[in-house]
């Protein structure tokens, strides 16, 4: 079972969902990233100091995601929670969603924060009461698994890579490249759908009957 199968079966999403709400997610964050870039790149000494430009990036594809909920129908049913100073999403009541920042490995990075280490340790989910309420008021009683989506950047601040993550006992336990994932390479641009070969072979069958005329 590849990967991104095992993500389906762990998110209970078909695939035609799934590609929806996280080729959406990839938009979102290389919207973020860019506008957050264009910022930096104009006032630079602004960022000059230490997680400045993290907090930045990420509050930047924060805000252009949860714009997205409330302009997209498809989105509407997700909903924004805030737990101890971290941004969840909840999707379809079945799993949260974080952004965060990632390195080349899909490790979530700046983030280890003791609840944060107990979490992915597949220790007991400290949510605030707030979000407790939320969430029992939605007739959601027990811990939702967590998926981080993270954006990794080079040497110069460009966004490299985008990651879709899970974590069992301390470690990853299955990654997805969404850039990888969204973006047509040689095998699959101008690739015929099954629609389109249909058309070709009528347009043939066409062509063959004028020509016995």
């Amino acid at each position: 079972m590849t990967n991104l199968y095992k993500f389906l079966y762990r998110l209970k999403l078909s695939e035609e969902n799934f590609n929806g709400l996280f080729k959406c997610v990839k938009d979102v964050i290389e919207q973020g990233v860019s506008d957050a870039n264009s910022k930096i790149n104009k006032d630079p000494e602004q960022f000059d100091y230490r997680g400045a430009r993290a907090i930045f990036l990420n509050s930047s594809v924060k805000k252009i995601f949860r714009r997205r909920i409330y302009e997209s129908s498809e989105l509407q049913s997700v909903k924004h929670i805030r737990s101890h100073g971290v941004d969840y999403f909840l999707i379809n009541g079945s799993f949260l969603l974080c952004f965060k920042k990632m390195d080349k490995k899909a490790r979530v990075s700046s983030f280890y924060s003791k609840r944060f280490q107990e979490t992915i340790n597949g220790g007991k989910v400290k949510y605030s009461k707030k979000m407790l309420d939320i969430l029992g008021e939605l007739g959601i009683l027990k811990p939702l698994p967590i998926f981080f989506t993270g954006y990794v950047l080079d040497s110069t601040g460009r966004l490299e890579n985008i990651f879709l993550v899970n974590y069992k006992l301390g470690k990853i336990e299955n990654v997805v490249s969404l850039k990888e994932l969204f973006t047509p390479d040689l095998f699959t641009i101008n690739e015929p759908t099954v629609t389109e070969n249909q058309k070709l072979v009528t347009v043939k069958k066409k062509s063959r009957l004028a020509a016995n005329y």
